[in-house]
């Protein structure tokens, strides 16, 4: 991961704290790849720079591309398509976004659908290559009430733990 080193010395801080990364990509009305970077992701939603800023700029012009917001494990989303110097926030019910539930509503946040444990583009919840069973592997196989920590794929809400039963749980 491009920002492992930076994510294991930030996970101690409580407050808004940097728990991963993504990567965005500019995308044209022809859906081929501009530009793209990678960037993390706070505890809050919030995406900064590397060096702690927080508004992301591309080389490239945005005007009449979209913006395409991937994650690890989970569903990425697409922005509608965008005018220059536009401000993007995939978690306001407000900015336009293609597809049919692109993502999850938690209150009036919107959020990344989570599930993608093995990182194959399908969230599959029984059936070969189903996401639960690594969730339960990553744990030994045999244990559901195991509790693991660490940065992990299986770790889907991102709390640092991965968890098969119980509240919180992946």
């Amino acid at each position: 991961t491009p920002y492992s080193n930076t994510i294991s010395s930030q996970l101690s801080i409580p407050q808004d704290s940097i728990v991963d990364w993504v990567h965005l990509e500019l995308v044209s009305p022809q859906n081929s790849v501009i530009e793209s970077k990678s960037v993390l992701l706070k505890t809050n939603g919030e995406i900064i720079n590397s060096d702690g800023s927080n508004m992301i700029y591309f080389n490239s012009p945005i005007d009449g591309n979209k913006i395409i917001l991937k994650h690890r494990n989970h569903f990425g989303v697409m922005s509608g398509v965008l005018s220059s110097e536009q401000f993007i926030d995939f978690t306001s019910p407000l900015t336009s976004i293609y597809g049919t539930s692109p993502v999850r509503t938690n209150g009036i946040i919107n959020s990344l659908w989570s599930g993608d444990s093995n990182s194959d583009g399908v969230i599959r919840y029984t059936g070969i290559n189903n996401d639960r069973d690594l969730i339960l592997q990553s744990l030994g196989g045999s244990n559901p009430n195991n509790v693991i920590s660490g940065y992990l794929d299986q770790d889907l809400n991102l709390d640092g733990f991965v968890k098969y039963t119980g509240v919180n749980n992946d």
